[in-house]
C-alpha cells in the first residue's frame, strides 16, 4: 500500500505539491495518509480537497486527532492519549515537590514559536515579566523551526504585539536551560523542565494545533496534571469540553473559561484577558484560591496516573454550524 507522510503547519499543507504528485500517481490504488505532526484538522489545511479531486480505490487516514472524522475517507486515531498512558507517564519524577513557593504566578513553556505562543510570551514580558518564568526553547538556524515563526499572523490579531515580541526576542529567547532540548531523544517525563513548576501558580498551555476541529492533549496538559498544576489552554476550540468528557475537570468555578468555545484569534484575546484578572489578584488571594483548587487538580492527577479517563470523546458541534 502507498503511503505518504504530510507535512502540515496549524491551518495549511506546506509544500503541497508533492502531495499532490502522490495523488495524481496513486489514482486508483489504495492509499494512506499519514498525520505525524500534533493532530491537525485536515479540512482547515486543505488536504480533504486535494483528496477530493482525486478517485481512490480507498483512503486510510492515520493521525492522533481524536475528533478527526470523514464521512468518505477511514480515519485510524488509535493513539490521540499517547502522551497519557502509564507507559509515559510511569517516567515522572513522583519524589519532587511541585508545591508553589508563590515566586511567579504565570508558567510558559514553548518550543516551536507558532502565532499563539509568540503573543502571550510577549504579552506577558511586557506587562508581568516579574510574576511570568519563561523556558522558551528553539534553534533560530533550524530551517523547519523557521517555518513555525507566525509573525504574519500574531501582527494580523494585534497590531501591538511586534513590538512586545521584539523584547520577548531580545529578553528571554531562546531559553539558556535545557527547555525542550530533543538532541537527546524524545522528550521524557523525567525533563529537568518539571522543576520549574513549583514556581508559579498556573500554567498557560500552548498546544500545536490551534485551528479547525482538533483534540490532541500532549505533554503540556500532562505536564501540569502530573505536577498539579491549574491551567489555561490556548488550544482548537472545545478542548476543555473534550478534557472534561474524558473525566478531567477544569476550573470554570473559579474563573471564565468561555474562551475554549471561540475562533483563534478572539480565543488568544480572551486568554489574555484571563491573564489580566489573575495577575490583579494578591498572593495572599491566589493563595486562598490554590487551596480551593486543590480537590480539582488531585482529581486531575488521580485519573491521569491512573489511565482511569475515558478513552472515547465526541466531537463536538456547535449550534452556529
Amino acid at each position: 500500500m502507498n503511503s505518504y507522510t504530510l507535512e502540515l503547519m496549524d491551518d495549511q499543507l506546506l509544500n503541497p505539491i508533492p502531495f499532490i504528485a502522490f495523488c495524481r500517481t496513486n489514482e486508483g490504488r489504495d492509499i494512506t495518509v499519514i498525520v505525524n505532526q500534533e493532530s491537525h484538522c485536515l479540512k482547515s489545511c486543505g488536504v480533504y480537497a486535494i483528496l477530493d479531486i482525486f478517485q481512490f480505490k480507498s483512503v486510510t487516514i492515520e493521525t492522533r486527532n481524536a475528533v478527526e472524522e470523514h464521512e468518505k475517507y477511514q480515519i485510524i486515531n488509535d493513539g490521540w492519549d499517547w502522551w497519557l498512558n502509564t507507559e509515559r507517564t510511569s517516567k515522572f519524577n513522583y519524589s519532587s515537590d511541585y508545591s508553589w513557593d508563590q515566586s511567579k504566578i504565570f508558567g510558559c513553556f514553548y518550543a516551536r514559536p507558532n502565532a499563539p505562543r509568540l503573543g502571550i510570551a510577549g504579552y506577558l514580558n511586557n506587562k508581568y515579566p516579574d510574576q511570568s518564568l519563561f523556558k522558551i526553547k528553539f534553534n533560530k538556524s533550524d530551517e523547519d523551526i523557521r517555518k513555525h515563526f507566525e509573525l504574519a499572523k500574531i501582527f494580523s490579531w494585534d497590531p501591538n504585539s511586534l513590538d512586545t515580541i521584539d523584547q520577548l526576542l531580545k529578553s528571554v529567547i531562546p531559553s539558556t536551560d535545557d527547555a525542550y532540548n530533543y538532541t537527546t531523544g524524545q522528550y521524557d517525563y523525567g525533563h529537568a523542565l518539571h522543576q520549574s513548576y513549583q514556581h508559579i501558580f498556573v500554567d498557560i498551555i500552548s498546544e500545536a494545533v490551534n485551528q479547525g476541529r482538533s483534540f490532541y492533549p500532549t505533554e503540556k496538559f500532562a505536564r501540569a496534571v502530573l505536577c498539579k498544576k491549574p491551567f489555561i489552554v490556548m488550544s482548537a476550540p472545545f478542548y476543555l469540553r473534550y478534557l472534561k468528557q474524558m473525566g478531567f475537570k477544569t476550573f470554570n468555578g473559579f474563573w471564565p473559561e468561555d474562551y475554549d468555545d471561540l475562533g483563534m484569534n478572539n480565543r488568544y484575546w480572551g486568554i489574555l484577558k484571563l491573564i489580566d484578572h489573575l495577575a490583579s489578584l494578591s498572593i495572599e488571594q491566589l493563595t486562598e484560591l490554590i487551596e480551593q483548587l486543590r480537590p480539582i487538580v488531585e482529581h486531575n492527577y488521580q485519573l491521569l496516573v491512573n489511565e482511569g479517563y475515558a478513552k472515547i470523546v465526541t466531537r463536538f458541534i456547535p449550534d452556529y454550524e
